[in-house]
């Protein structure tokens, strides 16, 4: 399933016009939220008329710089510190701009802003946006972009090719695979563990082990001589179906 995901997620990519959106939100939440602070987050003190006018000077200039800066153009999810500092540019040009424009009309004009509101405003909106982005560049990270890294395996064959098979790539680390179970057609070791290992019947593994465990590939580790024509075209089959890698030990026979 977060095989799947992150496959789509590769070719898909959240529009620029959704994380503009959220990007003047968090300003306009943000100056909301400096009301508060100022009025020790009591509600009732809020004036929204107030606050109503000061977005409508707020947000077209916080807009103009995120549209000449454009941090919005950036991929979230592959986030870096130019992403941050392109966040910090734009909102310290338009804080400035409002700094500056702060300086003119009266305290009694409708269009004044306190220094105090736009600072606040400012760090909110700084702290927001950042965290925001290396949120979801962290949680992308560790739930899709590392754990595809690892490629899962399971090894078709649990006798002593099977174990060899295992055994290379247990101690190899640079392969960065996991061997995540064995199948076998001997109804026998079914429900047994080699070497901590579970080894189960082939149809099991692609209903349940191939879903939960997400198994990248598949390796027939039987010796040629033993290795029936029907068994290999039922393994590459089901492979196909499910869209698993499949490959074969080098000839080998027993």
């Amino acid at each position: 399933m977060i095989q799947r995901i992150n496959k789509y997620l590769s070719k898909n990519y959240l529009p620029r016009w959704i994380i503009l959106f959220f990007d003047v939100s968090t300003v306009a939440f943000s100056l909301v939220f400096a009301h508060l602070l100022i009025n020790k987050l009591h509600l009732n003190l809020l004036d929204e008329r107030l606050i109503l006018r000061q977005l409508s000077l707020t947000l077209p200039i916080y807009f103009f710089g995120f549209i000449l800066f454009r941090p919005f153009t950036e991929i979230i999810r592959h986030s870096t510190i130019s992403i941050i500092k392109t966040i910090l540019v734009s909102l310290s040009f338009s804080g400035s701009l409002l700094l500056l424009l702060s300086l003119f009309p009266s305290e009694t004009s409708p269009i004044y802003i306190s220094a105090l509101i736009i600072t606040l405003q400012y760090f909110i909106s700084l702290g927001i946006l950042i965290t925001s982005r290396v949120f979801i560049k962290t949680i992308y990270n560790s739930l899709f972009q590392v754990r595809s890294l690892e490629n899962k395996i399971l090894i078709y064959g649990a006798g002593e090719l099977g174990q060899m098979a295992f055994q290379a790539i247990n101690k190899d680390r640079s392969l960065k695979s996991k061997v995540i179970a064995y199948a076998d057609d001997n109804s026998s070791l079914h429900g047994k563990r080699i070497g901590g290992i579970p080894v189960i019947s082939l149809e099991k593994a692609f209903k349940t082990t191939s879903r939960t465990n997400d198994i990248t590939e598949v390796i027939i580790a039987i010796a040629q001589d033993r290795l029936k024509k029907s068994s290999k075209r039922r393994v590459v089959d089901l492979c196909i179906e499910s869209g698993v890698k499949v490959r074969e030990i080098p000839l080998v026979s027993s």
